[in-house]
């Protein structure tokens, strides 16, 4: 089939849409499918054999692409898209890897616009939880995890403790991380902090740190994926603090995946994302979360290495991508004629 995948923001940006984008791309090219991709995020041209990339096209490539292909797939509802439908009949297929109405946020005039939308499409969302918002049915499709970078290393001791990846924004609670890391201090328990990522928060966060007299912190800065895995490999303990709802939570399934014990916030679609195979926590509260530290620290409760690898299975690109184009097909099926 020929398929038209749109995804708003993409590579060169960073994040778990923009990776989730490229890895389900390729997976349908690689499947033999006719893939070429539409981004609004300025970058370089596709490398030569990859998928093609349309970086801002104008209306009237964007018409001739709708016009090309056989189905038209939104990573996230991208309104600048859609208007050639109206005219183009495709089916389309929307996958939602964030809110539409976004938790404890003012309603604004274009998620309105994005919900009336839905009708038109076939929804597809990575987490139950997205899933219950919407207003129309939807299959769920959990997110992936690219293994090419994220797998385990050979057994031993790992000589870090604990281990944040994310962007430094107020709603990914480092600073809630930072003052549990406090109580366990008090309590004589000194790990050790590597926090992986860059945003507006570092220069305040930095300061907390210091404030709190956490020395055994260190701000490792924005890396790329093979060194994400490194630094997973490297630590005990991977912490998802989250103060909002995370849809999902793919940083969940790679520290998972290199080895980690994972610590994360119990909203949203977070504890659909650590299944089994960790511990969640009280959203914001600090000693639910420095209790819950502590425990992954002394690896208690234990789980089994086999009830890490069937979650895990789950989410392998190659069944993801599976479980899409299965999807796709019965959505370009022909409906069965009626009888008279």
């Amino acid at each position: 089939m020929k398929i038209l995948f749109v995804s708003y923001t993409f590579a060169p940006n960073i994040g778990g849409i923009e990776s989730m984008s490229a890895l389900l791309a390729d997976g349908f090219a690689a499947a033999g499918h006719n893939v070429q991709l539409v981004t609004y995020t300025p970058g370089p041209p596709a490398a030569p054999g990859a998928v093609p990339i349309h970086r801002r096209p104008g209306a009237t490539a964007l018409w001739r692409l709708f016009r090309w292909c056989d189905l038209v797939v939104h990573s996230n509802i991208t309104l600048r898209a859609v208007w050639p439908l109206l005219f183009v009949r495709r089916p389309w297929i929307v996958i939602h890897h964030t809110w539409i109405l976004f938790p404890d946020q003012p309603v604004r005039r274009s998620m309105l616009l994005k919900l009336a939308l839905l009708p038109a499409a076939r929804s597809i969302c990575v987490s139950q939880a997205l899933a219950r918002q919407l207003p129309v049915s939807a299959v769920v499709i959990p997110n992936a995890c690219d293994a090419r970078h994220f797998r385990a290393a050979a057994p031993g001791p790992r000589s870090l403790d604990l281990i944040f990846v994310g962007r430094l924004v107020p709603d990914k609670g480092v600073d809630l991380l930072l003052r549990a890391l406090h109580r366990l201090h008090r309590r004589g328990s000194t790990p050790s902090l590597t926090i992986v990522g860059a945003g507006p928060e570092e220069t305040s966060l930095r300061a907390l740190a210091a404030e709190l007299g956490l020395a055994r912190v260190t701000f490792a800065g924005a890396l790329p994926a093979a060194a994400v895995a490194d630094a997973f490999r490297a630590h005990r303990v991977a912490v998802i603090p989250s103060r909002w709802q995370e849809p999902f939570g793919v940083v969940v399934l790679e520290a998972l995946a290199c080895g980690c014990r994972v610590v994360a916030a119990a909203t949203g679609g977070l504890p659909e994302a650590v299944g089994a195979c960790g511990v969640t926590f009280p959203n914001g509260d600090i000693g639910a979360l420095a209790a819950a530290l502590s425990a992954a620290l002394a690896d208690s409760p234990p789980i089994a290495p086999a009830t890490i690898r069937r979650h895990l299975d789950r989410h392998r690109p190659e069944r993801i991508v599976r479980d899409y184009l299965h999807v796709f097909a019965r959505t370009l099926a022909p409906a069965p004629a009626l009888l008279p």
